[in-house]
């Protein structure tokens, strides 16, 4: 289980995920959004108006994603609760969310993963891992988020093979 701080607060957040993001239709979204343009759902007080029905109305690709609290991250810490619409240059937003979504999900794999290892020192390398990632670089950079997958990775392919010893299902990349 996750910390709520790794949890989505749609609320607390200006609809990143729904103007950074581009999607491709298919099964999981409707139709095509390029990254940067709002979708057509978004509302004016950056909410979806079809949130309850995603699933129904062919966005389950939406219901299914999570920015583990990089979205309410950039829009409170980092641009002080303000809307990528306040902004005059709201590249700088986004930027900084592709940047956070990295990082944050980096750390909810981290924090997963770490009491699935077996005891001893992956999983006290996994810990440590995860409590590093606790805190978000400013600025956070593209050679910060490279710097943690490449401590993380290593560590998660170990788990992987220690699964696979263990005669355990493993879930690949």
């Amino acid at each position: 289980m996750l910390p709520d701080e790794l949890s989505p607060d749609c609320p607390r957040c200006s609809g990143l995920c729904c103007i950074a993001l581009a999607f491709d239709a298919g099964p999981a979204f409707a139709h095509n959004k390029p990254a940067h343009v709002a979708c057509a759902h978004l509302s004016r007080a950056d909410r979806c108006r079809i949130h309850p029905a995603l699933h129904a109305q062919g966005y389950g690709g939406c219901a299914a994603y999570s920015c583990h609290g990089a979205g309410q991250y950039v829009t409170q810490t980092l641009f002080g609760g303000r809307s990528w619409r306040d902004l005059d240059e709201p590249a700088a937003m986004f930027a900084a969310f592709d940047l956070a979504r990295d990082w944050f999900a980096l750390r909810a794999q981290a924090t997963l993963a770490a009491p699935r290892a077996p005891p001893g020192a992956l999983r006290d390398a996994l810990h440590a891992v995860a409590e590093t990632l606790r805190v978000v670089p400013r600025p956070l950079t593209h050679p910060d988020v490279r710097r943690a997958r490449g401590q993380l990775q290593p560590l998660l392919a170990r788990l992987r093979r220690a699964g696979r010893a263990r005669g355990l299902p493993v879930v690949e990349k």
